[in-house]
């Protein structure tokens, strides 16, 4: 893989500036061949919705299995909210595509943060306001026949139609079982990058069906979008919860302030004692408390209890990303492990900022995975010219000034979301 061919990949998506690093001289030492192969790339689309979303987390916004699968979604609300996160989220460069895409944001518009964010706006009302607003009380339309036997899973409409018969079947939705598939659906959808819509979805499941598991999932959600500020009444309703530290903290690191974030630990400790009780602490703190030391240089959570938080919640992608990251800052400079980390953080999780950036902040210089790493980003490159993610890496990694080219890769994103 040479750096000029993804410079042509980059200048093909509108991206001149990235396109421009990757024609410097020093961009071919850095870029120098592409790493193995890895099959699910190129796995065919499934006739499934829920498969087509398994394809997704791995593989991002990718216009071939978002076209199939939006297709199975059953009203407009749900088409609208997925499409703004695939113009929130994807690089776009088929001009019919992008117009359908912007085609079926006019019954959410109300719903939508600014451009180039991600969460859906509630603007204080409910989610059964907002539901009885967009579906009425009427069964879902059935979704148009298809020349294929997709299979369709039950979405917002259907969820909607049994909550308002009340009854037996709005009973059906709070019990046990139910509860923790509607909780699995809004999962997936956020990790199949699809914040916005996940974010209704488990505001619906937590406030409405009264769900606490549902609300913790849907800060999670709203935290890796860089959109906590969406959660329904900010983190200030989070101060009675068991949320709180760890969805403030961060917050605060997600601002770029892990001094805040650090000044709220320590005010805590100082209040509660926690010195002595942080063998029982909430796992999100002590991810937390394992991050900010990478910067201080302190050890206070050891690798061991992050690996057990890891194999204990394997679909936590903030749990990956600091266990990655720590393998990266402690290793020995030959270690593989921050390269076996970092392939199974994009198996479960695919591509974001947060994975690559965070391996070369808290990584050491001269570290021997950091060649193969390279050649790990222009795989991804050149397998998902869409992902965003993917091409500030790359320009954060090969530019002497790349600030400029990662303002141009976000800016692409805010134009897509508006017209």
């Amino acid at each position: 893989m040479s750096a000029q061919f993804l410079a042509e990949l980059a200048a093909a998506r509108g991206l001149t500036r990235t396109a421009a690093i990757l024609n410097a001289p020093d961009a071919a030492r850095l870029i120098e061949r592409v790493a193995d192969a890895d099959l699910s790339l190129g796995a065919e689309p499934q006739p499934d919705a829920a498969l087509l979303l398994g394809l997704m987390v791995r593989r991002g916004l990718d216009q071939q299995l978002v076209i199939k699968w939006i297709q199975l979604l059953e009203s407009s609300l749900e088409r609208g909210l997925a499409a703004w996160d695939v113009l929130s989220g994807s690089l776009i460069d088929d001009r019919d595509y992008l117009s359908a895409l912007r085609s079926f944001l006019d019954p959410v518009r109300e719903l939508l943060p600014a451009p180039g964010q991600r969460g859906v706006e509630l603007r204080g009302r409910t989610p059964s306001s907002l539901l009885r607003s967009q579906l009425g009380e009427g069964l879902p339309p059935p979704v148009p026949a298809s020349p294929s036997p997709e299979t369709v899973s039950p979405g917002l409409s259907s969820i909607w139609a049994l909550f308002v018969a009340g009854g037996d079947a709005k009973r059906s939705l709070t019990e046990s079982e139910a509860l923790s598939g509607l909780r699995a659906q809004g999962r997936l959808l956020g990790l199949a990058h699809f914040p916005t819509l996940s974010s209704l979805w488990l505001e619906f499941t937590s406030r409405e069906l009264g769900d606490d598991e549902s609300y913790s999932e849907l800060a999670e959600v709203l935290l890796d979008a860089h959109a906590v500020d969406r959660l329904p009444g900010g983190t200030a309703r989070l101060t009675e919860t068991r949320l709180a530290k760890y969805a403030m903290a961060r917050a605060a690191i997600d601002r770029g302030d892990p001094g805040a974030a650090y000044a709220l630990l320590k005010a805590i400790d100082v209040l509660t004692l926690a010195p002595v009780l942080r063998k029982n602490e909430d796992a999100g703190v002590q991810l937390v408390r394992a991050e900010l030391g990478l910067r201080t240089g302190d050890r206070p959570v050891p690798p061991a209890r992050v690996e057990e938080i890891v194999q204990s919640n394997p679909t936590w992608r903030y749990a990956a990303r600091v266990r990655a990251c720590m393998a990266a800052a402690m290793c020995a400079l030959d270690s593989a492990s921050p390269l076996r980390m970092l392939d199974a953080y994009l198996t479960s999780f695919g591509n974001d900022d947060a994975i690559w950036l965070g391996l070369t902040e808290f990584g050491p210089a001269g570290a021997a995975w950091y060649a193969p790493m390279m050649g790990r980003l222009a795989r991804e490159a050149l397998a998902l010219p869409h992902e965003p993610s993917v091409w500030v890496a790359i320009a954060t990694f090969v530019g002497d000034e790349p600030a400029p080219a990662v303002a141009e890769i976000r800016q692409r994103l805010v134009e897509q979301c508006s017209n």
